[in-house]
């Protein structure tokens, strides 16, 4: 399963900059849930393997068994200053009245309530205290009628934040139960794989590794490869970037954009490099001069769509990474709703309406799942 909380810089920023005033400080998140919730269970069990040929609308698949979920957050709102029964730089208290309007609030707009709060100096990580804190907020948040719940510790300095995310889908009828109860004990929340925070530049934050790391072809991407042979098929990579910058190439899902000249040329340099996910978006099919420049194209491939051809050459280069195809054009909902699960997209088209759609894109509102 892969798994996303997205931020933008307006929101993370100030979280980050909080850091710097010494106490722990609280916040809850305004976001919505994207990926299929049916198979939410399934995926993260890995109860089935096997690769789908596209991501099916609204489905957030990378492929048969593996799913994807994002959350994406809208606003964010801070717990008032009265709210705080207790504040320190080792921890907190909190009235209900400083999160349940926030939480109401999201859950009436039909989102996911999610609660942030920092460790100043500290690290990355959930305490035994936080653990007994999100079971009650779960709780909470599920009696108020939510689909989910997400929690977010951001911690170290502001000059180099770090974070991590956990995520509950509750069990409501037609939302698969990753927990066992409705107390939703930390045991059931997953990991999310990825924190995107989208502004001026792209960032991706990853939780930290265990002490014995072992790659997750799931979450990274890299199911041909170990840690060991990772390093080896990327050596001269990792000389430049270091193992923790080749880690996040590995956690990386990109979306390319057309499926052409240009961006064959981008998709195979993407997964050469070893990215983790590769959504392919085109509806149109190969033509006579598409394989003079079309990478992986044949002559014998006149007529298939330009995504399945793409699609098999891309994973015939046995990286490891998750291709995903839709074969639709890119105001269809189908593709709006993959590259929602994108980190990062590619333009590659060719056309002038498919270029005044990438353009109008980043101010369509994404539809719901």
């Amino acid at each position: 399963m892969v798994t996303r909380l997205a931020l933008t810089e307006d929101q993370f920023d100030p979280l980050a900059a909080s850091l710097d005033a010494g106490d722990e400080t609280a916040a809850v998140l305004a976001a919505t849930l994207t990926g299929d919730p049916a198979t939410f269970h399934a995926g993260a069990t890995g109860a089935s393997a096997g690769r789908a040929s596209q991501w099916p609308a609204g489905a957030g698949q990378a492929s048969a068994g593996r799913v994807t979920v994002t959350l994406s957050t809208r606003t964010l709102t801070w717990v008032p200053e009265e709210a705080y029964f207790q504040r320190t730089a080792l921890g907190l208290s909190i009235a209900s009245t400083g999160w349940v309007p926030a939480f109401r609030a999201d859950v009436s707009g039909g989102g996911v309530p999610v609660f942030v709060h920092t460790h100043p100096g500290g690290h990355a990580a959930f305490s035994a205290y936080d653990d007994d804190v999100d079971a009650a907020l779960a709780a909470a948040a599920r009696s108020f009628g939510a689909a989910a719940y997400a929690s977010v510790v951001v911690a170290g300095r502001s000059t180099a934040p770090a974070a991590v995310a956990r995520l509950c889908v509750f069990g409501t009828g037609a939302v698969a139960d990753v927990g066992a109860s409705a107390g939703a004990p930390a045991s059931t929340f997953v990991t999310v794989d990825a924190i995107r925070v989208a502004g001026s530049a792209m960032r991706l934050l990853l939780p930290p590794e265990p002490d014995a790391p072992a790659v997750d072809a799931d979450s990274v991407g890299c199911e041909a490869l170990d840690s060991a042979s990772d390093v080896d098929v990327f050596d001269r990579q990792v000389r430049m970037l270091g193992t923790d910058g080749q880690r996040t190439l590995h956690a990386v899902n990109a979306a390319v954009i057309g499926a052409g000249g240009t961006g064959s040329a981008v998709a195979v340099q993407l997964a050469r490099i070893g990215v983790g996910g590769l959504c392919l978006v085109d509806d149109d099919v190969v033509t006579g001069p598409t394989p003079t420049r079309g990478h992986g194209m044949r002559v014998a491939d006149v007529g298939r769509p330009k995504v399945e051809v793409l699609g098999q050459h891309l994973r015939d280069i046995g990286l490891g990474t998750r291709i995903s195809e839709v074969k639709a054009p890119l105001h269809d909902p189908q593709a709006l709703h993959a590259i929602q699960h994108a980190d990062v997209v590619f333009s590659c088209v060719d056309g002038h309406g498919a270029r005044l759609s990438s353009i109008a894109t980043p101010t369509h509102t994404w539809p719901s799942s």
